[in-house]
């Protein structure tokens, strides 16, 4: 029970609405109940669901955009459920509105809403399951989504002989009712192909949005572990590698809020690797996964295998420890700009950690006004692997003030205004041979959400063709 409430408090708050919701369609969608012979069949398995998806998403965790797909779908399914599909009253709804019905103006002879469910659930699982794949088993984005493609044939072609023989057992005489034929012999063939639909408009919009905008794919660190790597922007541009926080991710640090694109658009080919244990890079519970700045070794491998000669660096928080560790140990941006940092984060690092692995092990108690109540609220969002963030946490050690003066490049040290959660910007600046301060509004968590943050960004690099010229 204990693992189970876990559970529950470890979703997302949007996800856990989600549910809340979706528990309380069922109980509406069953108040006067025009058929309560028949509506169990349709609406016990989604309580059933409901109930089991914390665990569900603890162990196949989902970013909330893709719960919210499967959301609707199950919105969509609980209001056919209440009238068996056959008998969903669209037209009385759309006469009551406008004077005619759909049926009417589309020239239907039957209840097609039981198609619009199929061709939703090609819709909207297809990229759900493709995250999953990618997350879970490192497949490729494109062949994620061809798989995904075929999954959602699979489950169609094995729903139509499920409902079927369940009708036949549970509902009998009646079976006909049930399973929404209304007399069409063709019917199965047809939800399979709506959902086949689906699920092609889905490939198709993500695959368009991947060729105009984002490319995903990944590469093997040393020791065999897989790093997700996205890119945004021309592979023409000039590169500039983009490294994330502590429990957060690409998506959520650099394109969620418009920073990649703003980069992209000013000529920048953005390189954002997930950090090993986050967003989509594999997430080992071993201890021995996470040896001693493994995540400077994950980076400087992307940088290898990338090719990388002239390429400038960014990092936020532990993207910035990562960053400084980088530059140490041999790489060479043309200029560097180190976020969310301060010295006091760099050589004292003991206090920060403590501060994290108390947040990961005790999440589930931390009360809003705490110290890591935020932090933990954040963690939940992005649905970290707790066990993978704590060896992340522990990987990383102090750093000699004394080294900082081998970086020789121009470096920002870049921070929210209300940020000093490793320390004052100034005292780091001071110890870099190049370095400067850059101020942004907002704290360590809301700064990179502004606009403000990419255009500090492009203010210090310059357009990319700026770059050029000048180096």
């Amino acid at each position: 029970m204990m693992y189970y409430a876990g559970s529950v408090n470890a979703l997302p708050p949007g996800q856990r609405m989600m549910l809340a919701v979706l528990l309380l369609a069922v109980g509406c969608a069953n108040i006067a109940q025009p058929y309560p012979d028949l509506a169990p069949l349709q609406h016990i398995p989604t309580v059933l669901l409901v109930l089991a998806a914390p665990l569900l998403l603890r162990r196949w965790p989902l970013s909330t955009a893709n719960v919210a797909a499967l959301w609707i779908f199950w919105l969509l399914h609980t209001l056919g459920g209440r009238y068996i599909y056959s008998y969903v009253p669209y037209d009385e709804w759309a006469r009551a509105l406008t004077g005619g019905t759909v049926s009417e103006a589309l020239g239907w002879s039957r209840n097609h809403y039981d198609r619009l469910i199929h061709f939703a659930f090609g819709l909207l699982w297809t990229l759900p399951i493709r995250q999953g794949l990618v997350r879970r088993h490192g497949v490729g984005g494109g062949l994620g989504l061809f798989i995904a493609f075929a999954v959602v044939g699979l489950c169609s072609a094995l729903y139509e002989c499920f409902e079927w023989l369940l009708t036949i057992l549970a509902a009998g005489d009646t079976a006909d009712y049930y399973n929404g034929q209304q007399g069409d012999l063709w019917d199965a063939q047809k939800d399979m192909a709506l959902a086949q639909a689906g699920s092609a408009a889905a490939v198709v919009w993500a695959g368009f949005f991947n060729m105009t905008n984002q490319r995903d794919y990944n590469v093997a660190a040393a020791d065999g572990a897989r790093i997700a790597v996205h890119e945004i922007g021309a592979q023409d541009g000039r590169p500039l590698v983009l490294i994330h926080g502590l429990m957060s991710s690409a998506q959520v640090n650099w394109i969620k809020y418009g920073t990649a694109q703003r980069l992209a658009d000013a000529g920048y080919r953005c390189i954002m690797p997930d950090l090993r244990g986050h967003g989509d890079s594999a997430a080992p519970e071993d201890a021995a996964s996470y040896p001693a700045d493994i995540l400077v070794r994950d980076n400087a491998g992307i940088i290898a295998t990338l090719g990388l000669s002239d390429y400038d660096l960014c990092g936020f928080s532990l993207g910035a420890r990562t960053s400084v560790k980088l530059v140490l140990d041999g790489a060479a941006p043309r200029r560097l700009i180190l976020s969310g940092m301060g010295l006091d984060g760099l050589v004292d690092w003991g206090r920060r950690r403590d501060y994290f692995t108390g947040v990961i092990d005790n999440a589930d108690t931390l009360k809003r006004g705490d110290p890591g109540y935020m932090a933990a609220q954040f963690m939940r969002t992005t649905g970290i692997n707790r066990a993978a963030a704590r060896h992340v946490v522990e990987s990383f050690g102090d750093l000699d003030p004394a080294r900082l003066a081998a970086i020789a490049m121009p470096t920002l040290v870049l921070t929210g205004t209300e940020d000093r959660d490793n320390g004052a910007p100034d005292t780091l600046a001071a110890a870099l041979p190049q370095g400067s301060v850059g101020e942004i509004p907002g704290n360590h968590m809301s700064c990179v959400t502004k606009p403000d943050f990419g255009r500090a960004i492009l203010a210090y690099l310059g357009s990319a063709q700026e770059a050029a010229i000048m180096g």
